[in-house]
This record gives structure tokens, C-alpha cells and sequence, in this order.
């Protein structure tokens, strides 16, 4: 295992970010499906991570309590669902 103290700080010009957040007690995503949480067009989640085991999520995923989301908001990016 490596533990980071200390890292330089970066900030990506490009207009993306990934975050990785834990869906905790109490979250008001809990019990939704993805499709339901009506995300910004700019953000899309990557996968989840449930009981260590990771999911490729699709709009019928369930958000579970202690899932791990790795989301990524893209400026220059639409990932909405066209029909």
C-alpha cells in the first residue's frame, strides 16, 4: 500500500475533473436509479464501486448505501441520451 502525505497540486486546463465520492447514510441518492438522479448534461458516472467489486453503471443502476461513485465532469463534453 502507498500512502500520499502530500502531493503537488494540478488543475486540468482541458475543463474535466473525476471525482470519486462515497454515498453515505443519509445521501438522497440512496435507493434512486442513476436515470432518476437527473445529472448535468457535462457529468457522467464511470463506475461504482460496491463491496470492493466494480460496476459499470448504465441508467437502471441502483445507487446503493457505501457505493464509491467515480464521476467525471467534462465542460466540452454532452453526455446526455438522445432518442
Amino acid at each position: 500500500d502507498v500512502v500520499v502525505l502530500a502531493g503537488e497540486e494540478y488543475f486540468d486546463y482541458s475543463g474535466q475533473e473525476i471525482m470519486e465520492f462515497s454515498i453515505n447514510a443519509g445521501h438522497p441518492w440512496i435507493g434512486l436509479r442513476i436515470v432518476d438522479l437527473r445529472l448535468d448534461d457535462k457529468k457522467l458516472i464511470l463506475s461504482i464501486d460496491r463491496n470492493g467489486k466494480f460496476i459499470n453503471a448504465d441508467g437502471n443502476t441502483v445507487i446503493k448505501e457505501e457505493d464509491r461513485i467515480l464521476l467525471i465532469t467534462d465542460e466540452n463534453m454532452d453526455f446526455s441520451i438522445r432518442g
